[in-house]
């Protein structure tokens, strides 16, 4: 197979870049919501999770009258290479 060429640097970061996510369906009776992303690994503790976790963001109609929304965040999570670890 391949080698994986990150697989030689040892304290790379990975950056995981989200801009926004849309259609969130609504949980309530309509009352907009504030969101918030994050990255982590499978197994790693809630801790860790809630240390890359982004500022809140407001949440905006998706379209006039329709329960979902979309958010903008436009945020980059820094996280360790694992190579150990799948995407």
């Amino acid at each position: 197979g391949l080698e994986n060429p990150l697989s030689k640097c040892p304290g790379t970061m990975l950056e995981v870049h989200v801009a926004k996510a849309t259609e969130i369906l609504g949980m309530d009776n309509g009352r907009m919501h504030p969101f918030c992303v994050t990255a982590y690994y499978p197994g790693e503790s809630e801790q860790v999770a809630e240390s890359r976790k982004s500022c809140f963001k407001p949440a905006m109609k998706s379209a006039l009258g329709s329960r979902r929304e979309d958010v903008f965040f436009f945020e980059t999570i820094r996280l360790p290479y694992d190579p150990r670890q799948d995407f």
